[in-house]
C-alpha cells in the first residue's frame, strides 16, 4: 500500500482543529479480489466511497479499477489514467462532491416517481451491454437521466425540489 499526503495550504482556525489533509491510497491485491474491494468500499460509513485514478503507480504494475466503466467484461489496464495533477484532481473532486450532494438530496424522492423500476432498466440495458453489468450507483445515474428525459417525471421532480427548498427556507426564516 502506498500513502501520499498533501497538506492543503491555509490559515489554522482558532477551533484548534488541524488543517485538512488529502490522502492518496493505492490498493494492491490479487485480480480475483477486485469485486470484493469494490463492494467493501461501497459500504464504508455513511458516505459512498469511490476509487479515483492514482496519482502515482510503480512501473510495471497494471492499474485496474473495479468501479471504472469497461465497455466489455475484460478489465483492461488503465495506466494511461494515472497521474492527474493535484489541481486537476481538486477541481474534479469538487465537481464530484457537488454531483454527490445533488444525488444524495434526490435519494428517495426519485425512487417513487421513476417511471420504470431498476429491474426494467437493467433488462433493457442487458440487451445492449452484453458483457457488462452496471453497478448500483451507475444504474441509479441512468435511471436519473431517463427520469429527467420524461416530462411528467421531470415536472414531478421539479415540484418536489421546490417544495423541499421552500420547506428548508421557511425553517430558516422561522428561527
Amino acid at each position: 500500500m502506498v500513502l501520499g499526503v498533501d497538506i492543503l495550504r491555509g490559515k489554522r482556525k482558532r477551533s484548534g482543529k488541524g488543517l485538512p489533509v488529502d490522502i492518496s491510497v493505492n490498493i494492491y491485491g490479487p485480480k480475483n479480489s477486485i469485486s470484493d474491494v469494490d463492494e467493501a468500499l461501497s459500504e464504508i460509513g455513511t458516505y459512498r466511497t469511490y476509487l479515483q485514478h492514482p496519482v502515482f503507480l510503480e512501473p510495471g504494475i497494471p492499474y485496474i479499477n473495479p468501479q471504472f466503466f469497461y465497455p466489455t467484461s475484460q478489465k483492461t489496464d488503465l495506466r494511461h489514467l494515472v497521474g492527474l495533477s493535484s489541481q486537476e484532481n481538486d477541481i474534479k473532486s469538487k465537481i464530484s462532491q457537488e454531483v454527490e450532494d445533488v444525488m444524495e438530496s434526490l435519494d428517495g424522492s426519485s425512487e417513487d416517481i421513476t417511471a420504470a423500476g431498476s429491474g426494467d432498466v437493467q433488462q433493457i440495458l442487458d440487451r445492449f451491454l452484453l458483457n457488462t453489468r452496471l453497478k448500483e450507483h451507475q444504474l441509479k445515474g441512468v435511471e436519473f437521466i431517463l427520469g429527467r428525459e420524461n416530462e411528467e417525471v421531470a415536472t414531478q421532480m421539479h415540484r418536489h425540489m421546490l417544495l423541499s427548498i421552500h420547506h428548508k427556507y421557511s425553517l430558516l426564516v422561522s428561527r
